[in-house]
């Protein structure tokens, strides 16, 4: 009996261990992450960044090697308030379609000097239909085209390693609990 339940508790504990090593992003990514889920309203109505958009900016800090820090994660934040303030200013209710060029072009200085805090580029088409920001190594962080949905990023490419530990120790545990009782009733 004494065997099971060591068994058990090793299990979980691995189970466990490995459930951090899967974590997604970093506290201060995760600030990030809120403040662009975040929404606005805007006469009356609340305006979001589409999912698409924030999927694309949680992939990048998940599957790339970035470490922001509270410094960055702070500016990068100020910036992301500096832009909502600009689309509550303008009465911008739709983020993916017929955004004036005076406000591409306020909305694109501010995410110029976001992504300067972490050495990201931003390119934008003549057109200014496309905006574009990559990393150093050329990993593209984010894509925005007028008038076009982007495709869901994220859902297909998601790690389920981690809910697969935690399922596999909750199945341990409940199979050794079994048997300990089925134990002690004998």
């Amino acid at each position: 009996m004494k065997k099971a339940i060591s068994i058990a508790v090793v299990v979980l504990m691995l189970a466990l261990s490995m459930v951090s090593a899967f974590a997604l992003v970093s506290p201060e990514e995760q600030k990030i992450v809120d403040a662009l889920k975040a929404g606005v309203t805007v006469n009356g109505q609340t305006v979001t960044l589409p999912a698409d958009y924030i999927n694309q900016a949680e992939n990048y800090l998940i599957n790339n090697d970035v470490d922001i820090t509270a410094e960055n994660a702070a500016a990068i934040i100020a910036k992301i308030d500096n832009a909502k303030a600009v689309i509550v200013e303008k009465g911008i209710t739709n983020l993916d379609k017929n955004i004036p060029s005076d406000v591409k072009d306020q909305l694109v200085a501010i995410a110029e000097e976001a992504a300067k805090v972490e050495n990201l580029k931003v390119t934008v088409s003549g057109d200014k239909s496309q905006i574009t920001i990559v990393d150093n190594n050329g990993n593209q962080v984010f894509r925005w085209e007028e008038n076009k949905t982007l495709p869901p990023t994220g859902a297909e490419n998601v790690d389920m390693s981690a809910a697969f530990a935690i399922i596999a120790a909750f199945a341990t545990v409940v199979v050794a609990a079994a048997f300990v009782a089925k134990k002690v009733k004998a």
